[in-house]
Formats: structure tokens, sequence, C-alpha cells
């Protein structure tokens, strides 16, 4: 708990990857917010140590089947909880935050370094509280009692996913950063150099070195994303709305036409409807192609910037505007016919049969 509570910025600069940031804004996946979840039963432990009290716990939870070659077991004792970044499951902890995509060896060298780093510490306050009179049992109670208490805030049971939990997080002074160019940062800060250095893992140098590389993987990922955007769009995603917005002009115009010429009456709104439907479907084209031409502006501007600079500009308004593009084309997909629409749509890829 002294680890994670101390080293936040380093568990979130582990998993900081462009693939990796949608998902910790708690989409499918634990918010950027780092806490740890202990569950019931580890949690009443703890403070009974804190409180320095006796407490009893109950046997309910323990699993007799009635069979003789079936031993008792306990009950799991914990929800899991999914939505905790830094989850205890009965047995062990687990990092959620890690990307799909990533090479773990990354995030389990932080969080062994860190480990590390306050067990050394442990270790030491724990020698020095014993010296004098005081057994070694009593100095080790002593000692973690101070920890639970100087930890507590990085310990969350409920919903990480929530707007609660966020407002309460900043309330508690917890960091929660959403940007990769932000959270790499804490690779080249002085105390976690030290802290590298200090344990022999990673030098200055080293540090500094895997900084460049992952701001510019990140740069280039979403380099190559954004230009694959503009090409689906323009080639897949463009070309059927076309085709569907002149199905629908055409359409209204026979229906004038008939209305005029052949003097079949329609009721006023059934051409006023057609008419908002074309008008929807121009708009939703339009507001796709704005932000395609800002987008590809952006991207021919921004090849004057590099490193964390370029970063910034890709978080801050890059990412916002694929984001538009991919919201309209959505809008798109609902309503273009499924003959002209050339791309599989969502029903299609989760209820294919």
């Amino acid at each position: 708990m002294r680890a994670v509570y101390l080293h936040t910025d380093l568990l979130r600069a582990s998993v900081a990857l462009a693939g990796n940031e949608h998902r910790l804004g708690a989409n499918e996946a634990p918010p950027a917010i780092v806490s740890i979840f202990l569950g019931q039963t580890l949690s009443d432990i703890l403070d009974t140590i804190e409180q320095g009290k006796k407490k009893t716990f109950t046997t309910n939870d323990i699993m007799d089947l009635g069979i003789a070659r079936l031993p008792r077991f306990n009950k799991d004792a914990t929800d899991r909880n999914r939505t905790s970044p830094f989850a205890f499951t009965g047995n062990k902890f687990e990092f959620r935050a890690v990307g799909s995509s990533q090479n773990i060896s990354t995030p389990i060298m932080v969080i062994n370094t860190i480990i590390a780093n306050s067990l050394e510490y442990m270790a030491e306050r724990i020698s020095k509280a014993a010296k004098g009179n005081k057994d070694l049992d009593s100095a080790v109670m002593q000692v973690v009692a101070e920890t639970i208490k100087e930890t507590k805030l990085i310990r969350f049971e409920g919903d990480n996913y929530s707007s609660q939990w966020r407002d309460e997080a900043t309330k508690r002074k917890l960091p929660n950063e959403p940007s990769t160019e932000k959270a790499l940062a804490a690779w080249i800060d002085r105390k976690n150099i030290s802290l590298f250095e200090k344990h022999k893992v990673l030098s200055k140098e080293e540090l500094i070195s895997r900084y460049n590389i992952w701001i510019e993987n990140y740069n280039t990922i979403l380099t190559i994303e954004a230009n694959t955007l503009y090409e689906l769009v323009e080639a897949d995603v463009l070309p059927a709305a076309y085709k569907y917005e002149n199905l629908i002009a055409d359409n209204l115009k026979k229906l004038v036409e008939l209305q005029k010429e052949a003097g079949i009456k329609f009721d006023k709104a059934t051409i006023e409807n057609r008419k908002e439907h074309l008008a929807d479907i121009v708009n939703k084209i339009w507001y796709v192609r704005k932000h395609l031409a800002a987008m590809k502006k952006l991207l021919l501007e921004s090849t004057h910037s590099e490193g964390k600079h370029k970063a910034a500009i890709y978080f801050n308004q890059l990412k916002p505007l694929m984001a538009h593009i991919r919201k309209h084309s959505d809008d798109l997909e609902q309503v273009v016919s499924d003959s002209d629409w050339v791309l599989p749509k969502y029903r299609e890829m989760l209820f294919v049969s």
C-alpha cells in the first residue's frame, strides 16, 4: 500500500501509451486514478490493526459441505471489484491498468522497484522501533499500524467508474492524469530518477532515453491512426454517404415532380419529412468533412513539432478531432442503407451468425 500510495505517478507512467489512453478514462478499464481495493476481510483486519483493538471475526464464511471426504474451505472473501486499478482478489494483487498490446516488463519493473523500496523502508522503521526494550512483534505492529494510517487515502472500495469517486479522489489529492504525454513525465522526475538509481535498476540516462522513445512512439502511433482514419473515411464512409444522399435527393425530386405533373396529392408533412431527412444527411456529411479538413491541416502543421510539444498537440487537438469524425461517421452508419454501407456495421460484428 505504501508503494502504491507514494508512486502512483510511476504506476500510471508504466501503462501510458496511445492504445491505453482511452481505456484509462474508465472505458473498459480502470480509471487513470490509481487506488487500491482490499475487500471487506482485509480492510477489517487493517482497521483492527490501526485501531489497536481486538475484534472477533465471524466463521459464517467457512463452507462445510457435510461430506467427510471434502475439506472445509473459506468463501471468496472479495467481490474482486473489476473497476479498481490495483485490486486484491483473495490471494493476490492484480494491476489491471496494463494495456492489452503492452509488454508487461515495464509495469513489473516498476512494481518490483517501488515494493523493494518500501520493504527497505519498513525494515528500517521496524529496526528503529525495536531498539530498547520493545520486542520485535510489538515493533512490527506499531510500524504497520502507522503505515496503515499514512496510506489510508489510497484505499477505495467502491465504484471507480463513478463521478463521485473522481470528486472524492480530488479531495484526497490523488493524481488523475488522462494525458499520456504528461503521465510519461514521471520517468524523468528527479525523485523517480533517484529511486531507480538507488536500487540500481535504471540510470538517469536510461530513464531519459525511455521517456523520449515512448513519447516518440505515442506520436508515431497517433499519426498512423489519424492518417488511417482520414483514408478510411474518404474512401469508404463518405462515398457511401454520398450515394445514399443522392438516393434521398432523387426520391424527393421525383415526389415533387409527381405532385406537380401528375397531380398526385401528398400530405405536406410527407414532403417536409423527406426534406428534413435529406438535410440531416447533408449536415452529417458536412460535419465529417469539416473535421476531416481540420485534422489534415493539423497533421501538416504538427510536422514542425516534435517530442512532448507534438504529443501535447495530439492529445489536446488531434484526438478531439478524431473523436468528432468518429461520432459523425457513426451517425451516418445508423442512417445509410446496408446496401450502400461497405464497412461492417456494429450490429453485424456483434450479432453475426
